[in-house]
């Protein structure tokens, strides 16, 4: 937990310091909103993604009789996509989702070389911050793996980690000029690449499916409440900003240009 703690401090302090005349991290501070109203919006529009709650309503179903064992079973037996090597892709395409919300984070149009910077750190921060919040609920479920070797099975950090990941690059290039078109093929690209990470792991009998699905939705769920909460589309849609100054006051007015 504490360095769950750090993880956030991180993020947060990150996102205060900062200043964006193109209606950076800092305009997200200048709020009328109580820190209780952003962290209810922030929550509320990360649960009703369906990419949080599509899984877990598939994770309820198939807790349905014998359903999540059967299919786990003939997933490990068949292994119709990755074959015997399930668990080397699952790693593969889990280290893919987090270097391209690092990328995308470095890369996402800023007016200085700080602020691309600072979009690294906290996208890292919130990237550590799904890894802690995934081992806490494993260390509390105790559900023993598939092929019986431990009992970290629930939920997966593989498929939190990969979903968290493409998550937050699918926002990162949100501020990008990406054309429609481009947009959606990354969206198609990334979240491709997490549902794959996470099915991986249930043909290495590594998880079962409902392991898989609750630590997708726990990583989007996380990915999306952290940039909500971060970067708002208050901010994005422009800023207004009074300063004190000698003689008066200067007020200054940001709108976006695409």
């Amino acid at each position: 937990m504490r360095f769950l703690l750090a993880a956030l401090q991180l993020a947060l302090l990150g996102g205060c310091v900062s200043a964006g005349p193109s209606g950076g991290l800092q305009a997200q501070w200048q709020s009328s909103q109580s820190w209780g109203e952003r962290l209810g919006s922030a929550a509320v529009a990360a649960a009703r993604d369906p990419g949080t709650w599509a899984p877990l309503a598939g994770a309820a179903v198939l807790s349905i009789g014998s359903l999540d064992e059967e299919l786990s079973d003939w997933a490990a037996d068949e292994q119709p996509l990755f074959g015997n090597q399930a668990s080397d892709r699952s790693d593969l395409l889990r280290d893919l989702s987090i270097y391209s919300a690092l990328v995308t984070a470095a890369v996402v149009p800023a007016p200085e070389f700080g602020d691309r910077v600072q979009n690294v750190l906290l996208t890292a921060g919130v990237l550590l911050a799904d890894g802690a919040v995934t081992e806490a609920l494993k260390a509390a479920a105790r559900r023993e793996r598939p092929n019986g070797r431990g009992d970290l099975s629930f939920p997966s950090g593989h498929a939190s980690e990969a979903a968290a990941g493409s998550v937050l690059a699918l926002r990162n290039l949100s501020h990008s000029a990406l054309s429609p078109g481009a947009r959606r093929a990354a969206q198609t690209g990334f979240v491709g690449v997490a549902a794959a990470a996470g099915w991986a792991r249930v043909e290495a009998r590594k998880h079962f499916p409902t392991d898989v699905l609750v630590g997708y939705a726990i990583g989007n769920f996380l990915g999306n409440f952290a940039h909500e909460l971060l970067f708002p589309e208050s901010a994005r849609a422009g800023s207004l900003t009074l300063a004190p100054l000698q003689d008066g006051a200067a007020l200054t007015v940001t709108l976006p240009l695409r």
